[in-house]
């Protein structure tokens, strides 16, 4: 799911994949997205339960709502026309959420 990737190996194994790289904090949050049981999944308490999780420590939602965070990233196209940050029809599409700020 952070990855681009499906988050689980098989169709019939529902154990979840991570990378040594994610923090417990991560698996937390996306093991309680992904419970089988919807009375158990992350959020099914309301709303509150999700954004009050230590993943989302960093975000000030206040900000969030009035707009105040800047982008990642700023899209600079060339003109109305500029069609270069879409792919040709049939072409995959690259996931790499390390990329270069390269205004795509």
């Amino acid at each position: 799911m952070l990855e681009g990737k499906v988050p689980f190996s098989k169709r019939e194994d529902y154990s979840l994949q991570y990378k040594q790289s994610h923090s417990q904090t991560t698996k937390d949050f996306l093991q309680g997205l992904l419970q089988v049981d919807p009375g158990t999944r992350l959020g099914s308490k309301g709303y509150l339960e999700v954004i009050n999780h230590p993943f989302f420590e960093s975000v000030d939602f206040g900000k969030l709502a009035e707009k105040e965070y800047a982008l990642g990233l700023e899209v600079k196209l060339k003109g109305p026309q500029d069609l270069q940050c879409f792919r040709e029809k049939g072409q995959e599409w690259q996931v790499d959420l390390y990329l270069e700020d390269d205004g795509c």
